[in-house]
């Protein structure tokens, strides 16, 4: 290698997964939940899953740092769905990954997962 010339590290894709049981929100609970960024590059896509019985009572809603990336305001809600979203928005190493979980069924508990998909450079 040329003096002076760094070597570019290689381009990786990784996730980050908030889950169980981490994500189990009791009946009426709302959370906060925050990674760190492992690379600088992009978060690609984002999946939710909603498991049955949730019933639109199980919200979610994602953020680069303190920048609501996902939905753009307010929360998903579904019910016995997953759904991958197309997010394409740039991250740096550490900035926070965080998700709004919020459990609006007064009777029972609720276990959503959410995987980030990233790309990018360590």
């Amino acid at each position: 290698m040329e003096a002076g010339v760094k070597r570019v590290s290689e381009k990786i894709t990784t996730q980050v997964a908030f889950e169980r049981p981490d994500t189990t929100m009791l009946a009426a609970t709302q959370a906060t939940l925050a990674e760190k960024s492992p690379v600088t590059g992009s978060v690609i896509e984002i999946e939710l899953h909603f498991p049955n019985g949730c019933n639109a009572l199980v919200e979610i809603s994602c953020f680069i740092n303190q920048q609501q990336i996902l939905p753009v305001t307010g929360f998903i809600a579904l019910n016995d769905a997953t759904r991958t979203y197309t997010v394409n928005r740039n991250v740096r190493k550490n900035d926070q990954l965080r998700v709004i979980i919020a459990n609006r069924d007064g009777g029972f508990s609720h276990t959503p997962s959410i995987i980030w998909t990233l790309a990018g450079v360590p």
